[in-house]
């Protein structure tokens, strides 16, 4: 087998066990997304009403997703339109329920890009990393959109799994989709300082909202001391600012 065919290897499960505009930064957990929920049906709609989604998981022999809580209101299925997007999730550079996930889209255009915000990032995550992308066909009444994520469902109640492809190595993987044109990197040693700038404020917002000066040891955290010390520095001063 050659190209992606080589890198996953397709399951039935019926048959076997199964200023960067567009950023998605998902640099910590995904609680303040519910918030941008609508119900109305946005992209990616077949005639018939129904759609292709994409669910990445390191958990084989998944044959029906089951909503699970995360950090939101009640369990939902996470669910994607790109399988590009769904094999970001196999490569979780910190332990739930922190994510961290920064890709987003150039204006226009549907295709992903993978920021790297310190040098061989993507390498360093997904090197070796295998796990499943499903596939599930969801009716328009099972999903609910993200307001600002539109590639992004979610839905309620299980989604039985059609299909299943093995990924035996994800940075392989990624590579391929670079490749084949649907995937992009944006490239440590390409961003400019005031692209950087913008990150390091987006994760030292965050720190800042979940006030992780008192749990410094969290996986979170932790990341940010020893990748981007300088987002932790900005979040230092931010509370500087504060008390003076």
């Amino acid at each position: 087998m050659n190209g992606l065919n080589a890198l996953i290897s397709l399951q039935y499960t019926k048959a076997s066990p199964v200023d960067e505009d567009g950023n998605t930064l998902y640099a910590g957990s995904r609680k303040n997304a519910i918030d941008h929920l609508e119900t109305a049906y946005v992209n990616d709609v077949r005639g018939d009403y129904h759609m292709t989604l994409y669910h990445g998981s390191n958990t084989a022999n998944i044959k029906v997703l089951e909503p699970n809580q995360a950090d939101h209101d009640r369990p939902y299925v996470y669910m994607t339109t790109i399988d590009v997007v769904a094999a970001f999730y196999l490569c979780n550079a910190v332990e739930r329920p922190y994510y961290w996930f920064p890709y987003g889209f150039e204006s226009g255009s549907n295709i992903p890009i993978y920021h790297e915000l310190y040098p061989n990032a993507l390498k360093e995550v997904s090197e070796g990393v295998s796990g499943y992308i499903y596939e599930v066909f969801a009716e328009e009444d099972q999903v609910i959109p993200f307001k600002n994520i539109p590639c992004a469902r979610l839905a309620t109640e299980s989604v039985e799994v059609t299909k299943c492809a093995r990924v035996e190595n994800a940075y392989e993987l990624f590579m391929e989709y670079v490749k084949q044109g649907k995937m992009k990197i944006g490239h440590f040693e390409d961003k400019t300082k005031q692209q950087l700038e913008w990150w390091y404020s987006c994760c030292a917002e965050y720190l800042k909202e979940k006030n992780m000066i008192e749990t410094p040891e969290c996986s979170y955290a932790l990341f940010i001391k020893e990748k981007l010390p300088q987002a932790w520095e900005k979040y230092e001063r931010m509370l500087g600012n504060e008390q003076n």
